[in-house]
C-alpha cells in the first residue's frame, strides 16, 4: 500500500501487517480503491456487485479523509464545498436503499413469518433473519453433469470426420444402441437443466430483542432460545487443512452457546443475515471505503455481533459490578480482579502494573508481561466463556491495554 494511503486512511489500516489484510480484503472482494498524491485531487473507484460508482472531489474528499483519520465523525457541510459530491453521495445512498428494498421484498414472507413468531412467543422484534445453506439440492451435480456432456460434445466437433465415420458405422451395424446412446445423452442434458434450476434448501435463524427461534419448515415447535437463558457465549475454532501450507491451521467457524440448563447450541459463520444484499462483503467495504462512503452502506447486524452485543449488553453490568467491588471476575481459566489478574488454580498471578497487553492471536487470548516479548500465559479461546465480555470489562475498566474484542 502508498504511502498516500497509509497517510490518509484511518489508523487502523496503518502498519505492515494490517495494511497487507486491507490489501487482501480488497483484492477477495473486488474493491480498487485508488488514491493518488493527497495534494492533487483524489478519484475514488468503488466496483459493487457490478457496478462503479466513482466520486472525486477536489480536495475536500482528502480532507474529510484527514479527519476520519483523526477519529471525528462530524460530517458538516463544510467538508464538502463541491456540491457535486454531496449530490453523488445521495444518488449511491438512493442506490443503495433501493438495493435494500428489494431485498427485503424478496424475503417479505420470511419476514411475516418472524413477525408473527416473535408475537407469538413473545421474544420482542425482530433484530434479523438468517439462514445456513443445508443442501444444494442436486444443483451441483447438475453442474457436474453439465460440464461433463460439453467436454465429450467438445470432443465430438474436435474428431471431425472421424466421429462422423464412427456415428455411420454405429447406425449401419447398430442402430438400436446409437438411438439409446443418444437418448441417454439427451436425458442427462434434461436433467442437469432440471438439477441447475433447483433452489437450495435453508436453516432459518430469526434473532430478536428477546431471544432467538429456529424455524422449523415441517412443522412442529420452534427451537427457542431466551437471552435470558443464556449462561455464556463461546467462540469454535476448528483445525482446518490449508492447502496452500499443506498445513492444518485453525479457523474461527462459529459460535456457541451454553444455556443455564446446560444445553448447548452451536451456530455457524454460514448463517447469513438475508436481509443484507451485500451480506458478503458489507463488513469488508464498511472497513476500508471512507468514512463518507461507508456511512451509506446499509446496516444489517451479523448473527455473531447480535451474539456479541447481547451477551455484552447481558453480562458486562454485573461484570463491572463486581469488579469495581473488589470481587474476583472469572472467564473459563483466567481471572480478574483489582488487583491483576491470574488463573484460577492460583499459580500464576499478575498485577495490572506490569501487564503489556492483552489480545486475541488466532484461537489464544495471549497475555504479555511488561520487559518480556513472549507471552505471560495463553488461554485458548474456546475454553473461554463469553470473551467479548472479558474485552468490554476491560475497555471499560482501562485495565491492561486490551484492543476491542473482534467481531464475525
Amino acid at each position: 500500500m502508498s504511502k498516500a494511503v497509509e497517510a490518509i486512511l484511518p489508523p487502523f489500516t496503518s502498519g505492515s501487517c494490517c495494511t497487507g489484510a486491507v490489501s487482501r480484503a480488497t483484492k477477495a472482494a473486488g474493491v480498487i480503491v485508488i488514491v493518488d498524491n493527497p495534494t492533487r485531487a483524489i478519484p475514488i473507484k468503488v466496483a459493487i456487485s457490478e457496478k462503479a460508482v466513482k466520486i472525486d472531489d477536489e480536495r475536500a474528499l482528502a480532507r474529510s479523509l484527514r479527519l476520519s483519520a483523526a477519529g471525528k465523525d462530524e460530517w458538516a457541510d463544510s467538508v464538502y464545498p463541491n456540491p457535486s459530491v454531496r449530490r453523488r453521495l445521495a444518488r449511491l445512498r438512493t442506490k443503495f436503499d433501493a438495493e435494500n428494498h428489494k431485498q427485503r421484498q424478496k424475503y417479505e414472507r420470511e419476514l411475516r413469518d418472524a413477525a408473527e413468531t416473535g408475537r407469538r412467543y413473545g421474544v420482542g422484534d425482530v433484530v434479523g433473519i438468517y439462514a445456513a445453506k443445508c443442501s444444494d439440492n442436486g444443483a451441483v451435480w447438475g453442474g457436474v453433469i453439465m460440464v461433463v456432456l460439453l467436454v465429450f460434445g467438445l470432443f465430438f466437433v474436435g474428431g471431425g470426420g472421424t466421429a462422423i465415420a464412427l456415428i455411420q458405422s454405429l447406425w449401419l451395424t447398430h442402430p438400436a444402441r446409437l438411438i439409446g446412446f443418444i437418448a441417454t445423452l439427451v436425458a442427462l442434458l434434461l436433467l442437469s437443466l432440471w438439477l441447475k434450476r433447483q433452489q437450495p434448501s435453508y436453516a432459518w435463524l430469526y434473532a430478536y430483542t428477546d431471544g432467538l427461534v429456529g424455524a422449523r419448515r415441517g412443522g412442529g415447535p420452534p427451537d427457542l432460545i431466551r437471552w435470558d437463558a443464556v449462561e455464556s457465549l463461546y467462540n469454535v475454532w476448528q483445525d482446518v487443512f490449508n492447502p496452500v501450507s499443506e498445513a492444518f491451521e485453525p479457523r474461527f467457524v462459529g459460535y456457541r452457546l451454553r444455556l443455564v440448563d446446560g444445553r448447548e447450541q452451536t451456530f455457524p459463520l454460514s448463517y447469513r443475515n438475508m436481509l443484507d444484499p451485500y451480506a458478503e462483503i458489507g463488513p469488508i467495504l464498511a472497513t476500508i471505503l471512507p468514512a463518507p462512503v461507508a456511512q451509506t452502506l446499509p446496516s444489517h447486524p451479523t448473527l455473531g455481533q447480535v451474539l456479541e452485543r447481547t451477551i455484552v449488553r447481558r453480562k458486562l453490568p454485573e461484570a463491572l459490578r463486581a469488579f469495581r467491588g473488589g470481587r474476583p471476575v472469572d472467564f473459563g481459566d483466567l481471572r480478574l480482579d483489582a488487583r491483576g489478574l491470574g488463573t484460577q488454580q492460583g499459580r500464576n498471578t499478575l498485577a495490572w502494573g506490569d501487564v503489556r497487553s492483552i489480545a486475541p492471536e488466532k484461537n489464544m487470548i495471549v497475555v504479555k508481561r511488561n520487559g518480556y516479548h513472549w507471552a505471560w500465559h495463553k488461554f485458548p479461546i474456546t475454553d473461554m466463556p463469553n470473551a467479548a465480555v472479558l474485552f468490554a470489562l476491560l475497555a471499560e475498566t482501562g485495565a491492561g491495554q486490551a484492543p476491542h474484542a473482534q467481531h464475525a
